[in-house]
């Protein structure tokens, strides 16, 4: 596994560049915003049967999506993200309580001429092989590697992507009590940029975890909108080359 990641992550770039409002702090502040927005049930729907017919989840079809904004933005061919996997990857783990939570940086290669079908096929094959070599600690991946370290950034990516299977609006039912569930209120952001995504009953609900240091929320709205359009268009024309 230690020899996988590598291999994969040889010659990474050292950031995604972002349109940022403002240039990189010398010393980020971690202050951050929280921008949320949703995709209406048909959409979702589309993207769900894009994903069954080519045998892919619903998270590395949302990925892939969220990479091509990165690319359209960056111009950057060679893209890192970062995901958490649960890090259960065996039997013995079901009974046990605890977080086993691990990070992996997903790597993908974009182009103009690039299909969409192919970058999720491509998707599908890293997500994957990611998963088969989740067991190897981030931090130790880290210190392996090697990397330049600097105290502006988060080494090896600065995006993260995260997908919630779970229905976010399920009522919890407990006996002689009334439950709510509550948004809690962010204020922080670890990366640049953070997509989350989580279906709920009326379609998916997403939002944007952000550092306020480099982006006003206008800026970030527009974002949204923008990745709304690419999941529309994705979900009618899956065949259509990404930089169209």
């Amino acid at each position: 596994q230690l020899q996988y990641w590598k291999t994969q992550l040889s010659g990474i770039p050292d950031y995604i560049p972002l349109p940022t409002d403002r240039p990189y702090p010398e010393m980020p502040s971690y202050q951050g915003g929280f921008y949320e927005f949703y995709l209406s049930k048909e959409v979702l729907q589309n993207l769900k049967k894009i994903s069954q017919k080519r045998s892919c989840s619903l998270y590395m079809t949302l990925l892939s999506v969220f990479s091509i904004l990165l690319y359209r933005y960056s111009k950057l061919q060679d893209i890192v993200i970062g995901s958490p996997v649960a890090n259960r990857t065996g039997q013995h783990f079901e009974n046990l309580i605890g977080l086993f939570l691990n990070t992996v940086a997903l790597r993908l290669t974009l182009s103009d001429t690039l299909s969409f079908d192919s970058l999720l096929e491509q998707t599908k094959e890293v997500v994957l092989s990611a998963y088969k070599n989740q067991n190897i600690p981030f931090e130790q991946l880290i210190e392996i590697l090697s990397l330049k370290r600097d105290l502006q950034r988060n080494p090896i990516f600065n995006v993260w992507f995260a997908h919630h299977n779970n229905e976010g609006d399920t009522q919890l039912n407990m006996e002689g009590l009334t439950t709510q569930y509550i948004s809690p209120k962010r204020i922080t952001s670890k990366f640049d940029l953070t997509l989350e995504t989580q279906e709920r009953s009326g379609g998916l609900h997403l939002s944007f975890e952000y550092s306020t240091d480099m982006f006003e929320e206008k800026t970030i709205q527009k974002t949204a909108q923008k990745i709304i359009k690419i999941f529309i268009n994705v979900g009618k024309n899956p065949h259509n080359t990404i930089g169209a």
